[in-house]
């Protein structure tokens, strides 16, 4: 049966070619169609990366300059520790986050917890040993670091449903 189909196609190919295709002209087109899709998500891709990489650059060298100057003082060595710690998670957290979305929103609610941290370190410069300010500063590290948490879980739940929807 498949020979004799094979002959009829064969026979009757310039019957059975309704639409021409000329292959040349098919492949410049889509390929000028993939390269202009292509270049304007790059170009995003490429700022989303810089500012990424420069809010990274930012943050560590904030937490290097704030490391030196809580080692200068006589800051208690767990306050130094856990500074250094939470600060490092946070950093990376947010490049996560300015990479994701419009992440001016959690910049706004941190804001805040930062006034509150600095009136807890003002606080601190009073009575230095004093061990409730220096655990209400921990906590307000431990609190950075669960809503960044949570951000980063509802943006991953959010992309999860766009793709299922896709």
């Amino acid at each position: 049966m498949s020979d004799k189909l094979r002959k009829y196609v064969l026979a009757n190919k310039e019957a059975l070619e309704v639409y021409p295709f000329d292959v040349d002209s098919g492949w410049k087109q889509l390929s000028g169609e993939l390269q202009s899709s292509a270049s304007g998500k790059d170009h995003v891709m490429l700022w989303r990366s810089i500012a990424a990489s420069l809010l990274l650059l930012l943050s560590v060298s904030i937490g290097i300059i704030i490391n030196q100057n809580m080692r200068q003082s006589s800051y208690p060595m767990e306050l130094v520790e856990a500074q250094y710690f939470y600060q490092h998670q946070i950093d990376g957290m947010m490049s996560q986050v300015s990479t994701l979305a419009d992440y001016q929103f959690v910049v706004q609610d941190l804001s805040k917890l930062d006034e509150a941290f600095e009136e807890l370190k003002a606080d601190l410069k009073e009575d230095v040993h004093n061990e409730e300010v220096v655990t209400a500063m921990i906590d307000n590290y431990r609190l950075k670091l669960s809503l960044l948490e949570h951000v980063l879980k509802e943006l991953d739940k959010q992309e999860d449903e766009e793709v299922s929807n896709i």
